[in-house]
């Protein structure tokens, strides 16, 4: 589960079937997308133009999402929970 500070959403990502899958807060209108890897830390969706990316500090435990919409909108920060 992740978070952007300030907002109310909440954003899963799980693991289903072999694959992760991206769920939106309700107020984006999307479905539950399957993402599809293009390195180890970053991701897309097929179904919209959506990619997402996974950082890790020097541990190497993911601490935060960064969401990047389609249509070259401003990248979203979202901190694990």
């Amino acid at each position: 589960r992740y978070k952007v500070e300030g907002e109310s959403g909440i954003f899963h990502i799980s693991l289903e079937g072999g694959h992760l899958t991206f769920q939106a807060p309700d107020d984006w209108g999307l479905p539950k997308l399957r993402l599809r890897a293009e390195s180890v830390k970053d991701f897309f969706a097929t179904e919209v133009p959506l990619r997402v990316t996974f950082q890790t500090p020097q541990n190497g435990a993911v601490n935060e999402m960064l969401i990047h919409p389609p249509r070259g909108q401003k990248v979203i920060h979202a901190g694990r929970l």
